[in-house]
């Protein structure tokens, strides 16, 4: 019996329970864009998917602006196609007068109805459902990521505790030291973490091991020191939650417990075949995708500019089109742009993106002739000419 006591009274003094801290106020709101995101993948039950959808749906609903946008610039090529040679002899007659020389240009364009801006405000509509998206999306990231952590920590907190509660009376833990029995917890907390992360954390699509993560050289999860300042797709905690309820050590227990189950593509590894760990106790990850999604957002980004710069040029745009010169502009300034897009943010938005560039560019090229014999019966039907006199 003394034995037996002597047993117990040791493993009593091991129950230190790990503590379990408030996180409600330090989750991040979604807003309302965040939401219906939500709502919607309730609906398809996948993020990659419901995001693929719902850029299909926007696309749907603004097609009768990008027709538009497309029937005006066609219209203004064919338009400035027949006020070339007028425009030349501009250029000679004032060719010391550069200011001159764009004031009878004006002239011109006024009294034949030329307007290049006259396809921006369609452009606009895109450019705003775009920041949409992008707040959506963003806002949910933050949510997501510090809530996947929050369920992640609840569940290896309870389970590292049940058994050092348990330790006292259970027969696993008979013969023990204090050392062997927090391992064994531990090991325990680590298996449960994993079930509740494949189970109700995860969302991968295709080769992106975590969707709220960019498909970079980024890591499943970041590492502390982002989670607590701040990463992509992650907002930095207010310092009032330093500590409590985000304790460092904790965090890295929870993050290598998930990391060793998952560890990304071109992780290293020992010669023990062990997962390499920082100087802060962290296992290096490997990489959290494969850099496919931002490099197809900007090869399509790309394409479909110099797509829409050809059947412009084969149509009609000659080389004084002003819009010519915007298109050759937009033609390195789109594929950066979601080029930064892509490798900065989450692999969420990145998919939107190779969405949206991909239907741009199949109906690009679908509405290319339709609108084009739009616009040609339209002249013919109001017998539009060119007016060459411009002057007042």
């Amino acid at each position: 019996m003394e034995f037996i006591s002597s047993i117990f009274s040791g493993v009593w003094s091991v129950i230190q329970t790990l503590p379990q801290n408030d996180w409600t106020k330090f989750i991040p709101e979604p807003n309302a864009v965040a939401r219906l995101m939500q709502w919607f993948h309730g609906l398809i039950g996948n993020y990659g998917v419901a995001i693929i959808i719902l850029t299909v749906i926007l696309k749907i609903i603004t097609m009768p602006l990008d027709i538009w946008q497309k029937y005006s610039m066609k219209k203004s090529s064919v338009k400035m196609k027949s006020l070339e040679k007028t425009i030349e002899k501009i250029d000679k007659q004032f060719a010391n007068d550069k200011k001159r020389q764009n004031e009878e240009k004006q002239k011109l364009y006024k009294k034949n109805g030329y307007n290049a801006l006259s396809s921006c405000l369609p452009m606009l509509a895109t450019m705003a459902i775009f920041i949409i998206v992008f707040s959506g999306l963003n806002s949910y990231s933050a949510f997501i990521n510090v809530n996947s952590y929050v369920i992640l920590e609840k569940a290896y907190i309870e389970e590292y505790n049940k058994y050092l509660i348990d330790s006292p009376t259970g027969e696993w833990a008979v013969g023990m030291t204090e050392d062997q029995i927090k391992a064994y917890a531990k090991e325990k907390a680590d298996v449960k973490v994993n079930v509740v992360f494949k189970d109700e954390v995860q969302e991968d699509f295709l080769w992106i091991k975590n969707i709220w993560r960019p498909d970079t050289w980024e890591k499943l999860l970041v590492n502390a020191e982002g989670f607590e300042k701040g990463s992509m797709g992650i907002p930095k905690l207010p310092d009032e939650a330093i500590g409590d309820p985000f304790v460092r050590d904790i965090y890295v227990s929870v993050r290598n417990a998930v990391i060793k189950a998952n560890p990304g593509y071109f992780a290293s590894f020992d010669e023990q075949g062990n997962m390499e760990k920082n100087s802060s106790g962290e296992l290096k990850s490997g990489w959290n995708g494969l850099l496919i999604l931002p490099i197809a957002a900007m090869g399509l980004a790309f394409l479909s500019s110099w797509v829409t710069q050809a059947l412009q040029k084969k149509k009609g745009t000659t080389s004084v089109d002003p819009s010519a010169q915007t298109g050759k502009t937009m033609m390195i300034i789109m594929p950066l742009m979601m080029g930064v897009f892509g490798f900065m943010y989450t692999a969420a938005f990145a998919i939107y993106l190779v969405c949206n560039s991909l239907i741009t560019l199949i109906t690009t090229i679908a509405l290319d002739r339709p609108i084009e014999i739009m616009v040609e019966r339209k002249a013919v039907k109001k017998g539009e000419g060119v007016k060459e006199s411009y002057k007042r």
